[in-house]
């Protein structure tokens, strides 16, 4: 597994503590109810599956590296200069920023308020020797002081959180233990760090690995922001494109840069995933004279907004207007659909868009760039049609396919490295294939690639 699709995979994990709520309910037919121990635990797990990694090995070699046999404060101590390493002033801040509001979310306390809370912890010999010092540091860290560097203040947070852990999964709490209500308030603070803690170690994987989150966007254009003027490829890199809609399977919400990249040149644009109905930007702001000095005078879309909305039960068909009067209009697709029954409905298509999927465990599993789909998709694809791809999901049995210059440089294939195997021109099925651009990164580079017939 590639970096990427570990962090991908890590990340998911740590959504399912930040944002689904965790319950019990005694027995069948019975209601549920919130339950801050489950939350702790599902918290505790991504955590656990994060630091089991060596990420500075990880970030020295390009791959994936576990953990051998080592201690696992040792594991923990790695993780925290990895997480708090780069920029420690931002991270402790961005840390504060996020305890602050997981504290007040699930313990219903404000930072002083879950100080004197921490006052109660009751001794016992698995954690008593660790609760002055994580009183300490959570008080040091609250009120921005430094007796001792962040990464510092933040092990001592966690290594008493680890002995809290250990008393809850090897039995020394009981059920009433954990049904009393202070400590229950406890357990959600010490949630709350952990997922603050989560929270700094994707920021610096993002810096130090230059990922995203598979349904997210970059931080200057935020998930469901506005959609912002930014240049398109054919501003950027002069390339036309011809007629036809552009489709883009297994996508999650990750529909930002394409729109962006084809707001002037495509007018219908589809949008597939198999798990959710896509989302998009906002499209309601008008274009400002600020915006275009910015930009030189060179904008996208000096005026996008959204005019009518169609919804049924998976689906959603947006209508946008584009650009002054007289304004085009682009249709936006989004459908919770099998991603090859939605393809088999698109007579012909100008651009395939597909990346950062992957054949596991939060992947398709599906091989768009295997021999089957992919000639499937040039029998659809227009003359001087375009695939824009990263090289995700390959067909394994067919690596050496003679379109494999797509995934040369994805982070999974064995050779992505060797720079004497890329190919920017091939040719396969009498149609020519070349490169003409990268336009952004996934799981690798993405490239921009004219198919002629």
């Amino acid at each position: 597994m590639c970096v990427a699709q570990k962090l991908d995979d890590l990340n998911m994990l740590h959504m399912a503590s930040t944002t689904l709520t965790h319950g019990i309910r005694r027995e069948e037919g019975t209601g549920w109810r919130g339950f801050p121990p489950s939350k702790f635990v599902y918290a505790y797990f991504a955590f656990n599956s994060t630091y089991s990694v060596d990420w500075h090995e990880t970030l020295k070699q390009g791959v994936v590296v576990e953990w051998g046999p080592v201690r696992e404060m040792e594991k923990i101590k790695s993780y925290v200069t990895f997480t708090g390493g780069v920029e420690e002033e931002g991270a402790a801040t961005w840390f504060l920023t996020k305890l602050t509001l997981y504290t007040r979310q699930w313990a219903n306390l404000d930072l002083n308020d879950a100080e004197r809370e921490l006052e109660f912890i009751v001794d016992d010999e698995r954690s008593g020797p660790y609760r002055n010092a994580f009183r300490g540091a959570f008080r040091a860290i609250c009120a921005e002081e430094k007796p001792k560097p962040f990464v510092d203040l933040l092990c001592d947070l966690l290594r008493f959180i680890y002995q809290v852990r250990n008393n809850i999964f090897h039995g020394t709490k009981t059920f009433s233990d954990m049904a009393d209500e202070r400590q229950q308030r406890r357990l959600s603070i010490y949630t709350a760090i952990l997922c603050a803690t989560q929270d700094v170690f994707f920021e610096s994987a993002r810096r130090h690995f230059r990922w995203y989150p598979r349904d997210a966007q970059p931080p200057r254009n935020r998930f469901r922001g506005p959609l912002r003027p930014q240049l398109t490829l054919k501003q950027l890199f002069g390339i036309q494109v011809p007629n036809g809609p552009l489709f883009y399977p297994c996508c999650g919400n990750d529909t930002f840069e394409p729109i962006q990249l084809f707001i002037d040149t495509v007018s219908d644009f589809y949008f597939i995933d198999s798990n959710l109905i896509p989302s998009l930007p906002r499209a309601d702001r008008a274009m400002t004279s600020t915006d275009v000095r910015r930009h030189g005078g060179r904008v996208a879309h000096p005026f996008v907004r959204q005019v009518h909305i169609e919804q049924k039960p998976g689906y959603n068909r947006y209508t946008w207007m584009v650009g002054p009067e007289p304004a085009s209009t682009v249709q936006i697709h989004c459908k919770m659909e099998d991603g090859e029954a939605a393809f088999s409905q698109i007579p012909r298509l100008s651009v395939f868009y597909y990346r950062g999927d992957s054949p596991g465990e939060g992947g398709s599993g599906v091989w768009w760039l295997g021999e089957e789909l992919f000639n499937m998709i040039l029998d659809k694809l227009v003359d001087r049609g375009l695939v824009v791809t990263d090289g995700s999901n390959w067909d394994p049995a067919f690596p050496d396919a003679p379109w494999s210059a797509m995934w040369q440089e994805h982070c999974g294939w064995k050779d992505s490295r060797d720079l004497r195997l890329r190919k920017s021109k091939f040719a396969y099925r009498d149609r020519q294939f070349s490169r003409l651009c990268q336009c952004g990164s996934r799981y690798g580079p993405v490239y921009v690639w004219r198919v002629t017939r």
